[in-house]
């Protein structure tokens, strides 16, 4: 018994020990990450201790101070939701494909405002691994509302199977190269855009059979675009654990260069601070980069309303604003805005919203459950 308790004991301390993730990111830039956080959520493949991956991811996010996250294999809509929930001065959005591993974005509610999210490149969905769309957002500043930020997101074809597979796999991932790069040059000419995922292969040479790397044609146009990443690949810093091969990227188009923060663009070590997290979180590392651009969070957005009640409230109820409190936003799960009397009317959608009001001068946020 004494023994038994001695192990005990021991086992405690070492978790009391452990070092807690740090904060990353900086109140006075603008950072952004990706990061494939192996099927979460999904009780059959990846981890598999879902309720250690949910804890340690939510850690991830709530220690890091990270702007601007993109994420996938998100495998359990359940899950991502509970996730949002614990993290109520963020936002977040699942991209609506039908494959089980989907990518989303998470985002700091204090910093920005969703305009808008859409699936592009639909189609060429052969390329883009059978279905996995790049899946694009815009961001609004609210210190600077005309300084609209787009992030795009993909997790393009990996590379499994025989060796013909695996040739077959590097033509899909180029062919996907080819098409966003002429979307970009198209449609986003002079945006400030960033292009961030798992690219599932290497910019120096092809994972497969050193064949040479699939996305030429953002690098033989070096004036327009960068992958911020090359450094680590030069370096041989693997994103995924154990290898050595940068899959994972964030690119950028010209109208970043300036503020970009040299040299901070890296794998975030979480191995550091969890133990086997290969095996107890993810199989790759958060890609991190760092820009000298200042979003700074609008005077107490973040502070935590609670004078929407009843909250949860029920979809056939009309909701009473008897403390004079001023409507400024109301955005769904899905990130599209909503009247702002929507919660006055008498059929309402199930969902968690957004809303965002002012009271006595101040702004507030609260998330808001309706049943």
């Amino acid at each position: 018994m004494r023994k038994h308790c001695l192990l005990l004991l021991i086992f405690f301390i070492g978790i009391s020990l452990r070092a807690q993730v740090p904060s990353f990111g900086q109140s006075t830039r603008f950072d952004v990450a990706c990061w494939n956080v192996e099927w979460f959520g999904s009780a059959s493949n990846g981890p598999s201790n879902e309720m250690e991956q949910f804890n340690n991811v939510l850690e991830v996010f709530r220690n890091t101070n990270i702007d601007i996250w993109g994420l996938q294999e998100i495998s359990n809509q359940t899950s991502f939701e509970q996730l949002l929930d614990s993290l109520p001065h963020h936002g977040g959005i699942l991209a609506p494909i039908s494959q089980t591993q989907k990518t989303a974005f998470i985002y700091d509610t204090g910093l920005f405002n969703l305009l808008y999210s859409k699936l592009i490149l639909t189609g060429f969905s052969y390329d883009f691994a059978s279905g996995r769309f790049p899946f694009e957002i815009g961001l609004s500043p609210k210190t600077n509302p005309q300084d609209t930020i787009i992030a795009i997101l993909i997790h393009l074809k990996a590379n499994v199977g025989d060796a013909s597979q695996k040739q077959t796999s590097w033509q899909r991932r180029k062919n996907a190269s080819k098409h966003m790069y002429s979307y970009l040059k198209d449609s986003h000419p002079n945006k400030k855009v960033i292009l961030l995922g798992d690219f599932n292969d290497d910019t120096d040479i092809s994972i497969h059979n050193n064949n040479p790397t699939p996305f030429s044609s953002f690098l033989n146009d070096s004036s327009n675009f960068r992958f911020l990443t090359i450094p680590l690949s030069m370096a041989n810093q693997g994103s995924a654990v154990g290898r050595t091969d940068m899959v994972d990227h964030i690119l950028v188009t010209n109208e970043w260069f300036s503020s970009y923060e040299p040299n901070s663009c890296k794998n975030l070590p979480l191995d550091t601070y969890f133990s086997s997290y290969g095996n107890s979180t993810s199989d790759h590392y958060p890609v991190f980069a760092a820009f000298n651009t200042n979003y700074s969070s609008v005077t107490n957005i973040n502070r935590e309303g609670k004078l929407i009640y009843p909250n949860p409230m029920r979809a056939n109820s009309n909701w009473k604003n008897t403390n004079g409190i001023k409507i400024v936003s109301i955005v769904n799960y899905n990130g599209k805005k909503l009247p702002l009397h929507y919660l006055e009317l008498q059929k309402k959608e199930k969902g968690i919203y957004l809303v965002q009001y002012k009271y006595q001068g101040e702004l507030f946020s609260q998330k808001v459950f309706i049943h």
